[in-house]
């Protein structure tokens, strides 16, 4: 983020967290979910829900997001997903929509824009920037978050989790 600036850099080295994250919806279902793994210091803490009438894009915000909210002081965050919304959305475009007024260059509705103001609020405290990654490939961890947010999205519809999704020989 290039705001990053304004956060405390003066107090002692701040920790490094990596949050890998991925959202899914699930058409048939109506639902949508998100996973995420945090990392610091060797550990891990994994994140996942999901919520009826959400978009794909909600889901990916809030698997970055839930995350955020369990830091307690300011950090080095690096948000690692698949998705463009989320990377471009931190890396270039939250600076102009804050400049526009919460609104597009063409003066248009930012979707999602109280899942984007809270991003920002936590750019205020951490010096926070994403990576892209390509999804459905060869990066474990975002394997990993993609169950875990299709996990979430079947349980917030009450549908049985497929067996697939539970298996011990997926990884």
């Amino acid at each position: 983020m290039t705001d990053a600036q304004e956060v405390d850099l003066s107090s002692s080295v701040m920790p490094s967290v990596t949050i890998y994250s991925d959202g899914s919806y699930k058409p048939a279902l109506g639902t949508g979910g998100y996973g995420s793994i945090m990392t610091c210091n060797g550990y891990s803490k994994f994140f996942y829900g999901g919520f009826v009438g959400v978009s794909n894009n909600a889901m990916e915000l809030l698997a970055v997001i839930e995350p955020l909210r369990c830091l307690d002081r300011p950090c080095r965050v690096t948000i690692i997903s698949d998705s463009q919304y989320v990377v471009n959305g931190i890396n270039s475009w939250l600076l102009g929509w804050i400049a526009n007024d919460w609104r597009k260059a063409d003066g248009g509705v930012i979707s999602n824009s109280e899942l984007w103001k809270e991003i920002y609020n936590f750019t205020q405290t951490h010096l926070i920037s994403a990576v892209w990654v390509k999804g459905h490939s060869d990066n474990f961890s975002n394997a990993v978050c993609d169950h875990l947010a299709c996990i979430g999205s079947y349980k917030s519809a009450g549908a049985a989790i497929p067996q697939h999704l539970i298996s011990a020989n997926r990884w």
